[in-house]
């Protein structure tokens, strides 16, 4: 019954992870390509917008959270663990785009999945 329980919760955290994933990703490239702005800039705007709906689907589908204090615990936790979450995307965007030259859709790949793990460990540990 626990596994079943756990296999949910993951499986609900990955949907959710790809739905914060594709509106990450292609506010990246909008704000990259169409609007011009420099990738580490445009990294953060697009990064900001996916945590926000990320943030809605964990609180009301995968981990469920319910009661004002434990909303206001978790959103501040939530809000910490995230801007963690952005520090190491930007560096890890700042290091493959700026140093390495490689694409940035590339670096915002590698980065997503770096970022997923430590997402899912820190948020299973305190978001309940």
């Amino acid at each position: 019954m626990r596994n079943n329980k756990l296999f949910h919760e993951i499986f609900r955290f990955c949907v959710t992870g790809f739905l914060a994933f594709i509106v990450d990703y292609l506010i990246l490239i909008l704000f990259k390509e169409l609007f011009n702005f420099e990738v580490l800039l445009s990294t953060i705007i697009a990064y900001v917008i996916s945590t926000i709906i990320n943030y809605i689907l964990t609180v009301k589908w995968v981990f469920n959270i319910k009661g004002i204090n434990s909303k206001r615990k978790n959103f501040t936790l939530f809000l910490t663990f995230s801007l963690l979450g952005l520090l190491v995307t930007e560096i890890i965007m700042w290091y493959g785009c700026k140093i390495l030259s490689i694409n940035y859709l590339v670096v915002k790949i590698f980065a997503v999945g770096i970022v997923m793990i430590i997402n899912y460990v820190t948020r299973k540990i305190f978001l309940k």
